[in-house]
């Protein structure tokens, strides 16, 4: 039994008992009946409960299932300002892996990579391979640990060289 169902029943049983009111037998269960205060009170708990379990349940929503979720251009910056990143996710013909591509700048250069991505709920990873750059010093293949919620996937870029927070919107 998971949570939200936990949440969704007690929150259905208090708004049963707030409209009921009390009064009940039923076999050896007696439910007395409540003041109007404990009514409007089992009411209210009620309502918080099935929200928090409308809540509970949007929050698990399996991004693997929901491509849109994920599909599409992604722009990012690193938290210093150092690095844009832009993504580009796209479900292949089967449905059942992405096509990924990514173009990355910084400090006056830029680099081309193909990637390949990795879906587990709504952890995503990303792993890279520069195709091409205007860098004379080489370029890192970006890698991305990232969790999609709230619309942005958020989490660590990782290169050979730095780690650094990342937080991508939609373009």
């Amino acid at each position: 039994m998971t949570v939200n169902v936990i949440l969704f029943g007690a929150g259905a049983i208090l708004i049963i008992i707030a409209i009921i009111g009390g009064g009940l037998e039923i076999k050896e269960i007696r439910l007395p009946q409540l003041p109007r205060f404990s009514r409007i009170a089992a009411a209210l708990a009620g309502i918080v409960f099935i929200a928090l379990g409308i809540w509970v349940q949007l929050g698990s929503v399996d991004v693997y299932n929901q491509d849109d979720l994920l599909s599409g251009h992604w722009i990012g910056t690193t938290s210093d300002h150092k690095i844009t990143v832009t993504i580009s996710l796209k479900k292949d013909k089967d449905g059942k892996d992405y096509q990924c591509s990514i173009s990355a700048g910084q400090e006056g250069s830029e680099a081309e990579e193909e990637c390949t991505i990795s879906v587990r709920g709504k952890k995503v990873s990303i792993f890279s391979k520069v195709k091409k750059t205007d860098s004379d010093t080489g370029w890192d293949p970006d890698d991305f640990e990232l969790q999609l919620k709230n619309g942005q996937l958020t989490g660590r870029l990782i290169s050979h060289r730095e780690s650094n927070d990342i937080s991508f919107s939609r373009m």
